[in-house]
């Protein structure tokens, strides 16, 4: 395992105040880089956007968002060429867009994500704006270019070089007009999915699709795909979702690959979080996974 850095990246693209702004500083407060034995590389600042749609894209602050994608993208790719494992701490899900716009300067990668939400609404479905709703559809090229196409590399990731592991709103988004994501080349593993087949056998079926199509991969984590009753502390709640105890296996097996160059970990809300313990248990699952 290569030597973590912690690049902060407070992005958020809600259109009201939540609260996971501060996601990063709750996890710096309690030792999440002595956990990890890391090195904090770059503290991006908390842009100071209004939340209003742009007309024309249906999408909150676009231009602020491709401007924060390419800050993010710098900061990773630095990181990942003086030899570190970059975690990239939100914000929301945007992140992730920064981090998969390094990757994509250096070729080709595939991308392992962890949500309790597909992410995959259209711009004019989703109902807040944020790219937050829509980061994996932007991600494989489907949306407006000015956040699809930052610096004339879309897709950010070929569909079938995407495995979505552990989303549990298909109901939802079929309810609200969404497209549904198995209908693309995207390797689906919804909840039900993972219970049906076994945990272990989905998460290794997984990887073998990814690892196949692809030399090496990024991984998404929000923190929304655990168990609502373990992880509350998220802006849009669902019940059901994985343990912890599967949230670690699955990063240690992923990471034991050697194939992950880096990951974000988005969407956990310290406003939430009344006396500190699920920061210290986010970090803790953060340190188990990548650092035994």
């Amino acid at each position: 395992m290569k030597p973590i850095s912690i690049i902060e990246a407070t992005l958020v693209s809600e259109n009201y105040y939540s609260g996971v702004s501060g996601m990063a500083e709750a996890l710096r407060k309690v030792g999440l880089s002595k956990r990890l034995k890391a090195k904090t590389t770059a503290r991006l600042p908390l842009p100071d956007w209004q939340a209003k749609r742009d007309p024309e894209t249906q999408i909150i602050n676009p231009e602020e968002v491709r401007d924060y994608t390419v800050k993010i993208a710098d900061a990773v790719e630095k990181d990942i060429v003086d030899g570190f494992f970059p975690l990239v701490v939100g914000g929301d899900c945007t992140i992730l867009l920064g981090c998969l716009l390094a990757l994509k300067r250096q070729g080709r990668s595939g991308l392992f994500f962890l949500d309790g939400h597909a992410d995959f609404y259209q711009p004019g479905v989703s109902p807040s704006g944020e790219t937050a709703d829509m980061e994996l559809r932007l991600a494989i090229g489907r949306g407006p270019e000015i956040v699809t196409n930052p610096e004339g590399k879309m897709p950010l990731v070929q569909e079938s070089d995407v495995v979505l592991f552990g989303f549990r709103d298909e109901t939802m988004i079929k309810e609200a007009g969404g497209e549904d994501v198995r209908g693309t080349g995207i390797s689906c593993f919804s909840l039900h999915d993972i219970q049906l087949i076994g945990f272990s056998n989905a998460v290794e079926r997984g990887i073998e699709k990814l690892l196949s199509r692809v030399d090496n991969f990024w991984i998404h984590l929000d923190v929304d795909v655990l168990e609502d009753a373990v992880m509350p502390a998220v802006d849009y709640r669902m019940s059901g979702g994985l343990s912890l105890g599967e949230l670690v296996s699955v990063l240690q097996r992923l990471v034991k690959t050697g194939k992950a160059l880096g990951m974000c970990v988005t969407i956990f809300n310290p406003t939430l979080d009344w006396d500190g313990s699920l920061a210290k248990k986010l970090v803790d699952v953060l340190g188990t996974a990548l650092t035994n």
